[in-house]
């Protein structure tokens, strides 16, 4: 699943919605019969120090990888997808 944090409406416009929370997300992925192994979030915007919080906060709250992809890369997530092979 990837996650903009910082963005509080659908493509940034008003008119299209607000962004549910990620564990809502997660709800719903699983009520069609899925798995969320992993989070991405799109760091844009958001300063290091920021980044890393929602990081840590996701990480702990959620309990699986949650990634900076822009800043650490996806070796996480290669690693999260093939251990659920």
């Amino acid at each position: 699943l990837l996650h903009a944090p910082h963005r509080e409406n659908f493509d940034n416009e008003p008119d299209w919605g607000k962004i549910p929370s990620v564990e809502s997300e997660i709800e719903i992925i699983k009520q069609f019969g899925s798995e969320v192994i992993a989070l991405a979030i799109n760091t844009t915007g958001l300063s290091a120090m920021q980044a890393l919080s929602y990081q840590a906060q996701y990480q702990q709250s959620l309990k699986i990888p949650v990634v900076l992809p822009m800043e650490e890369g996806v070796s996480k997530l290669v690693n999260a997808i093939k251990l659920k092979e």
